[in-house]
C-alpha cells in the first residue's frame, strides 16, 4: 500500500514536471525526443484514457532499457493487469530484474510469487532465495515483518537440499547494475 502511495506521488508530480516541459516545447515547436520516454509514459499514466497504459508501460519498458528504474511500476502492471492484458511471465521478468538490483521490494513480490505459485512455478529454492534477500534488505518495518513470515513458511516448505542450494546461491549472490540486466 505504501509503495502505491509513494508511486502515486511520483507519477503525480512527474506528470506536472511533464505537462510544464509540454508546454514549452510546444511554445517552442520542439518535437519530444526519444530519451524522454520516461516523461511521456508517466504522462500517458496520468491521462486515464482509454487505451494510454498499454502505450505507457510501452514507453516504460523503453525508459527502463535506458536505466530508468520502473521495474516495480512494470512488473505491477503486468501482474495485476493494469492497462495491459495480465501476463505473470512478463510480470516474472521486470521483479526479477528489480530483484537483481537489490531492490527488497521487487525480491519480496518475485519471492512470493515463487513460494505460492502465482501462475508461474512454484520454486522453494528460488523462493527462499528471493525471500531471504527481501528480509536482509528491506527497511520498512512492517515489509520486513511480511518478507520474515514468507521467509518462514518458504523455509518450513523447502527440503534439506532446497535450503541448502538457496543458501548457497544467497552466498554468492551480488547485485547488479540495471543497465547489464537490460541490455
Amino acid at each position: 500500500m505504501m509503495r502505491f502511495l509513494i508511486l502515486i506521488f511520483v507519477i503525480g508530480c512527474t506528470a506536472v514536471t511533464c505537462s510544464l516541459r509540454a508546454q514549452e516545447a510546444s511554445q517552442v515547436d520542439i518535437a519530444p525526443q526519444p530519451d524522454d520516454a520516461l516523461e511521456r509514459g508517466l504522462a500517458l499514466l496520468e491521462s486515464d484514457k482509454s487505451g494510454d497504459w498499454e502505450a505507457a508501460i510501452g514507453l516504460l519498458e523503453v525508459a527502463a532499457s535506458q536505466g530508468a528504474p520502473v521495474y516495480l511500476l512494470i512488473a505491477d502492471s503486468w501482474r495485476q493487469g493494469f492497462g495491459v492484458a495480465r501476463n505473470p511471465g512478463n510480470a516474472e521478468k521486470w521483479y526479477k530484474i528489480g530483484a537483481e538490483t537489490g531492490d527488497g521490494f521487487a525480491q519480496f513480490e518475485l519471492g512470493h510469487m515463487y513460494l505460492h505459485g502465482e501462475e508461474i512455478p512454484q520454486d522453494m529454492v528460488q523462493a527462499v532465495f528471493y525471500l531471504q534477500l527481501s528480509v536482509d534488505r528491506l527497511q520498512d518495518p512492517i515489509m520486513k515483518r511480511h518478507a520474515e513470515t514468507a521467509l518462514s513458511r518458504a523455509r518450513l516448505g523447502a527440503g534439506w537440499e532446497d535450503w541448502q542450494k538457496a543458501r548457497a546461491l544467497i552466498k554468492e549472490w551480488k547485485p547488479k547494475s540495471l543497465t547489464d540486466l537490460i541490455n
